[in-house]
């Protein structure tokens, strides 16, 4: 080192950060492979700002992911706890591409099944698609609410009015079987009201 100093804290300096001799705080978090190379970011802010580190560090880690619903788990019905307690916030509404169709199925609470058609000019609402809503859920939070998920209602992708692929409520297709087609309605909450 003290032959030639330079040289060996560029060397260090390629795989570290002196943040520290700066009086900042630093973190870094893993955030993928490049290449196949592990890769990562380092946070860096001002002295003591390590918690503020440490909850942007927690949101790189663990990143939010979007579910479309469709029916009991809309705001204000009456599975929509389960989206909450699973840290998701409602990110708006939104509704899927035509050539979709839902059935309102027979379960306890009353839920729709949501179900794509081969045939993409069939099966849209009044508006094109069927409405719902975007909730964003934290990864965890994900994982744990799909697990939750009772036949033979899935998770599957649905895409959206603007093209996007999201994942969303589905139904197995042998549960819409004898189910009343709801779709003219083209959403849960005008086919409840218009009970």
């Amino acid at each position: 080192m003290a032959a030639d100093p330079v040289a060996a804290n560029a060397r260090m300096g390629r795989f570290t950060n002196f943040a520290n001799l700066l009086d900042y705080a630093s973190l870094a978090v893993p955030a993928g492979c490049v290449d196949g190379l592990p890769f990562g970011v380092m946070l860096t802010g001002p002295a003591f700002s390590d918690r503020a580190l440490a909850v942007l560090a927690e949101r790189l880690a663990a990143p939010q992911l979007d579910l479309f619903v469709a029916g009991a788990h809309l705001t204000g019905q009456p599975l929509n706890v389960q989206l909450v307690q699973a840290g998701g916030t409602l990110a708006g509404p939104d509704r899927t591409a035509t050539g979709y169709r839902l059935y309102a199925l027979p379960t306890d609470p009353p839920k729709p099944g949501l179900v794509r058609v081969a045939d993409g000019g069939t099966g849209q609402g009044p508006g094109g698609g069927i409405e719902g809503e975007i909730w964003r859920l934290p990864a965890a939070g994900f994982a744990a609410f799909v697990a939750a998920v009772p036949a033979p209602m899935a998770i599957g992708t649905v895409e959206l009015a603007d093209g996007r692929q999201v994942s969303g409520f589905l139904v197995e297709p042998y549960a819409v079987r004898g189910a009343p087609d709801i779709t003219r309605f083209g959403g849960w909450r005008a086919y409840t009201g218009s009970a």
